[in-house]
C-alpha cells in the first residue's frame, strides 16, 4: 500500500536552515564588547564605525549613517570640552576614556544587542575581537597623528 497522505501534503520547510543561511549572508556582526574594545583603543569614531558596519551588515543603511554621524560629532563635542576646560581644571585622561568606552558599550547593546542576538540563535557568527582590537589601533593611531599635527601647527 503506497502512503497517499506524502503525495498530498505541503512541502515542508525548513524554516531555521534558512534563517541561518540568510543570517550568514549578511556576514558577521561585531558584538557590543567588540565595539567597547574598539572604542577603547581609538576612540569614538572606531567603535561608531563598527557599529555602523553592523547596522549596514543588518540591511539597516539609514541606521549606518546615523552612527557614523553621531559618532562624529560626539567625538567632536568631546574635543571641543577638552580643549575648552581652563587649564586650572585637570581631567584625567582615564575619565574621557571611560566616558567614551560606557557611552558606546550601552549604545551597543541598546542599539543592536537584539539584532545580534538574533543573528548568533540564527546561526549567524560574530566578528573577530581581533578584528576590533585592530580596527581600534589604526583609529586611534589616526587620531593620535592628527592631534600632534594639530598641535604643532596651531601652537598649543
Amino acid at each position: 500500500m503506497q502512503d497517499t497522505e506524502s503525495i498530498y501534503a505541503p512541502p515542508q520547510a525548513n524554516l531555521e536552515a534558512a534563517d541561518a543561511a540568510a543570517s550568514g549572508a549578511r556576514g558577521r556582526l561585531y558584538s557590543p564588547r567588540a565595539v567597547a574594545v574598539a572604542t577603547f583603543l581609538g576612540s569614538l569614531l572606531a567603535g561608531g564605525s563598527l557599529m555602523a558596519l553592523n547596522f549596514r551588515r543588518l540591511g539597516r543603511g539609514r541606521a549606518a549613517l546615523w552612527a557614523l554621524l553621531g559618532a562624529v560629532l560626539a567625538q567632536a563635542a568631546l574635543f571641543a570640552l577638552a580643549f575648552a576646560l581652563p587649564a586650572s581644571v585637570h581631567v584625567p585622561s582615564v575619565a574621557y576614556t571611560a566616558v567614551q568606552v560606557l557611552v558606546m558599550l550601552y549604545a551597543a547593546k541598546r542599539l543592536q544587542g537584539a539584532d545580534i542576538d538574533s543573528h548568533v540563535n540564527a546561526g549567524g557568527r560574530l566578528a573577530s575581537g581581533w578584528t576590533a582590537a585592530g580596527i581600534g589601533l589604526l583609529y586611534g593611531m589616526v587620531m593620535m597623528a592628527g592631534l600632534l599635527v594639530a598641535l604643532d601647527r596651531f601652537g598649543a
